[in-house]
């Protein structure tokens, strides 16, 4: 069946008579205009912070990402205490907090009908203070008074308070920021100080020490008899010696003045002066830290009333004897005695060596002297009639002056005194001339 052309007309009015109308119908929820699509959608929104951490009194800036779907302008606030949304606007906040503990920080949009909300919670820290000391003196001695002085640095600016350990019992019981002590010994004493900040957090110095100095010994000796005489035994008494910090450990004598402390390391020395006239005699004594002190004492040796002095005899020894009683007696102790080859020799040898025979038993004395300078003594108890071999040695002075002396002339004189006591007290003495060579 072939159709005619009028019937096209007729199916286009049934297409425009079953389209949908574009008119809202009362009672949508879009109303008054849904702009071509359903009800209103809510807004997203989220919160960053740029750090999730941080000390009292920094700031923390929060930012707001929000998303509307209807693309609907949106309004931000902000709750950064938990009493509501009124802290402020905008899509970012800054905020500081003076306590520590967690912090929540919330922030809303809305587009003017629906709203979201998002949190971001974050931590408020304390930060440990720090803390160093000083002391004055700069180099303290045992017994001294120290002071310490405590310097501490808090980043909060916090208030601090200070606790000492100044023991090294491992207890902080001195308070303050200043204290003071002294050390009764010397060596490296552990010092320790404790800072404390407004929120009770603590700190504690750097392990240090302080070095306390030694304070030295005092020499100190006594003679006796105060005023001796010849041939009289001077006995010398370190015991007046102390140290403040310890103990004496040892001590040392120079009884014949020639500098070197070799003639005895007892607490107590004695000599026997031969002949009249002035004499020093000094000590050292050296602490338990090593550190020495020394002292001298000069004094007199007198002749014995009523002999003028000691009698000598010449040659071989032969001479007169001096007793106790300040009369002559007959002499059984005068020696014979000669000089060795090394004698000669004495600035290499460092020696004066000789042989001595005494009649009797005695105590030997024997003493050196280039000019007025003495040389060096020798003091002996010796067996009668027996030829024996002494040695008097010579200390680094007593060289020195021969040295000085040798270099002026190829050989120098040395009066060599020699006496022989008894037990009786009798004397004999004699006095003899050395040539020595370079």
């Amino acid at each position: 069946m072939k159709l005619s052309r009028p019937a096209l007309p007729i199916l286009i009015g049934l297409t425009l008579l079953l389209a949908p109308s574009a008119t809202a119908l009362p009672g949508d929820p879009c109303e008054p205009d849904c702009g071509g699509g359903g009800a209103n959608a809510r807004p997203s929104v989220s919160v960053s912070v740029d750090s999730p951490t941080r000390p009292r009194g920094q700031t923390f800036t929060f930012q707001a990402t929000a998303e509307d779907p209807d693309g609907d302008a949106l309004n931000y606030a902000w709750d950064i205490d938990g009493d509501g949304y009124d802290d402020g606007s905008g899509v970012s906040k800054s905020v500081s907090y003076a306590a520590i503990g967690s912090k929540t920080v919330s922030v809303r949009v809305d587009d003017g009908d629906l709203a979201a909300t998002a949190s971001r919670t974050v931590q408020v820290v304390n930060r440990e203070p720090s803390v160093t000391w000083s002391k004055t003196p700069s180099s303290p001695v045992s017994g001294e008074n120290v002071t310490f002085t405590a310097l501490g640095s808090d980043p909060d600016g916090d208030a601090m308070t200070y606790a000492w350990d100044l023991d090294n019992n491992g207890t902080y019981e001195a308070p303050g920021q200043i204290v003071s002590r002294t050390f009764a010994t010397p060596g490296s004493h552990p010092i320790s100080v404790r800072v404390t900040d407004a929120l009770s957090m603590q700190a504690f110095s750097a392990p240090s020490n302080v070095v306390i100095g030694n304070r030295g010994p005092t020499a100190s000796f006594t003679t006796f008899p105060a005023s001796p005489l010849v041939g009289e035994v001077v006995s010398f008494d370190s015991t007046p010696s102390s140290d403040p910090d310890g103990t004496v450990a040892s001590r040392a004598w120079d009884l014949d003045n020639d500098g070197e402390f070799d003639d005895g390391a007892g607490v107590s020395a004695s000599r026997n002066y031969l002949f009249p006239g002035s004499y020093t005699v000094a000590l050292r004594v050296t602490d338990d830290y090593g550190d020495p002190a020394t002292t001298q004492k000069t004094f007199t040796v007198a002749p014995v009333p009523g002999t003028g002095g000691t009698e000598t005899g010449t040659g071989t020894g032969t001479g007169t004897g001096t007793g106790p009683g300040g009369g002559t007696s007959a002499d059984t102790t005068s020696p014979t005695w000669s000089f060795t080859a090394a004698a000669q020799r004495a600035v290499k040898t460092k020696r004066l060596a000789f042989s001595v025979r005494p009649n009797e038993s005695c105590k030997l004395v024997v003493v050196a002297k280039l000019g007025r300078k003495g040389l060096g003594t020798l003091s002996k108890q010796l067996a009668g009639g027996q030829s024996v071999t002494q040695n008097l040695r010579l200390g680094k002075k007593a060289l020195r002056a021969l040295r000085s002396a040798l270099a002026k002339k190829a050989a120098v004189k040395v009066t060599i005194a020699m006496t022989c006591i008894d037990a009786a007290g009798n004397k004999g003495t004699a006095k003899r001339t050395l040539r020595v060579r370079r």
